[in-house]
């Protein structure tokens, strides 16, 4: 996300200083390029370890098999939640780009020089 976040903070420097947008885009950049995939990790985990639970409960003999069986599926979402949430922050992050890249347009358009 660095190639990324370099066009974005260029963008942002071609913002006006006084812009409360300028303010708002900058927390948002800074969200974005921290996320690392954790938290919608550990909400899968969490979900996983629930459902898994459940799961070993309605079973009447459980075996070793079952047992790394769910262990895997609840590894598994860990990992499939971490690498949604990294593409979700990376989704967010070009969309704010865009988003900028439209308003920097606006803004440069009103001021048009005649020489």
């Amino acid at each position: 996300m660095r190639g990324n976040l370099a066009e974005v903070d260029a963008l942002l420097r071609r913002l006006p200083d006084g812009d409360s947008y300028k303010v708002s885009a900058q927390k948002r950049v800074a969200a974005f390029d921290h996320e690392c995939g954790c938290a919608m990790g550990g909400r899968f985990l969490i979900a996983a370890a629930v459902l898994a639970a459940g799961r070993l409960l309605s079973i009447p003999h459980i075996t070793i098999g079952s047992l790394l069986a769910t262990a895997a599926s609840v590894f598994a979402a860990a990992i499939a939640g971490k690498l949604l949430g990294m593409l979700v922050a990376r989704i967010r992050m070009r969309l704010l780009h865009r988003e900028m890249s439209v308003r920097i347009v606006k803004l440069e358009a009103r001021h048009v020089y005649l020489h």
